[in-house]
């Protein structure tokens, strides 16, 4: 018995002297990963918990001042300029002057103004690591038009009268002869020889950037005017001066009740017919009354 318990003293005893196993390696640390940079024409992540709001019509960051700068920023100009154009508040203070000095910018009070470069130089300030791309061309905003009592500007005026007389003439003769169908088949015929007839000394025309029919495509000169009229319903013409003296004049085209018949969302089927036989790749439906559906242009010579 004795020597049973000298044994088991002996195990205990080499038990407490063997090291026990060794504890596993602590993980190894990971650096963090390094912030991602803002991705130009997109908002900026928040220095709060999760991302700031994003306004889904302009895409522009929803903080105090969003509604102030949309609705003094978006009347004139898409919201990519906004988004696009980062910098400090030097920066947004010097466009401020230039689009009043340039672009037909209206003054603004001092309250006003601060808070409209407060904003913008929080939510687009300048992005780190160098200087951001330059706009292209379709972003820029058009110059400021010539004023309507301009000599150039009312023979543009003057020369689209006949046109919108003739299309509307045309257009009301055909409804009241063969209904909205006979106005496709009219406007399918006549409406480019009406616009050729108008083109006398100044060429006249409609544009659309839904179109129906391929040969209302915009003049190169016309399609950012078109575009800026679109944006900016309140806006009556827009100038553009071309090469060698001449000028570029256009009016918006709104939808009105007429129009709704050949251009609205509940066409009758003979009009779906004579537009899938006449414009099978038609995009210039689906309009309410009071929509922008293009612009009259006019190209008016030197002189």
């Amino acid at each position: 018995m004795r020597g049973v318990l000298l044994g088991l003293g002996c195990l205990v005893a080499f038990s407490a002297c063997t090291p026990s196993a060794a504890p596993p390696p602590p993980p190894a640390v990971q650096a963090a990963p390094a912030p991602a940079r803002p991705v130009l024409g997109q908002a900026p992540p928040s220095d709060k918990a999760g991302a700031l709001p994003v306004d889904a019509d302009t895409g522009l960051v929803v903080a105090e001042g969003f509604e102030l700068v949309k609705g003094q920023c978006t009347v004139c100009h898409s919201a990519k300029l906004v988004i696009q154009n980062r910098g400090d508040e030097e920066h947004w203070v010097g466009l401020i002057r230039w689009m009043q000095k340039t672009q037909g910018l209206w003054p603004f009070d001092e309250k006003t103004e601060h808070t409209i470069v407060s904003y913008l130089a929080t939510h687009y300030g300048a992005e780190e690591g160098g200087r951001r791309p330059g706009l292209s061309a379709r972003l820029m905003p058009p110059p400021a038009p010539r004023p309507l009592d301009d000599a150039q500007v009312q023979k543009g005026k003057a020369a689209l009268g006949p046109l919108k007389q003739g299309l509307m003439g045309t257009l009301q003769k055909a409804i009241q002869a063969k209904g909205a169908a006979g106005a496709v088949d009219a406007c399918h015929l006549d409406a480019p020889k009406i616009a050729q007839a108008a083109s006398t000394t100044v060429k006249v025309g409609r544009a659309s950037e839904r179109l129906r029919n391929p040969g209302n495509t915009p003049p190169a000169w016309a399609a950012p005017l078109l575009r800026s009229l679109g944006q900016s319903r309140d806006v009556p013409y827009l100038t553009a001066d071309l090469p060698g003296g001449g000028l570029g004049y256009v009016e918006p085209i709104a939808v009105g009740p007429l129009c709704l018949q050949c251009h609205g969302t509940d066409l009758a089927p003979g009009v779906q017919a004579e537009l899938a036989a006449k414009y099978p790749d038609d995009h210039a439906t689906g309009y309410a009354a009071g929509d922008f559906r293009g612009v009259f242009w006019a190209e008016v010579p030197a002189g």
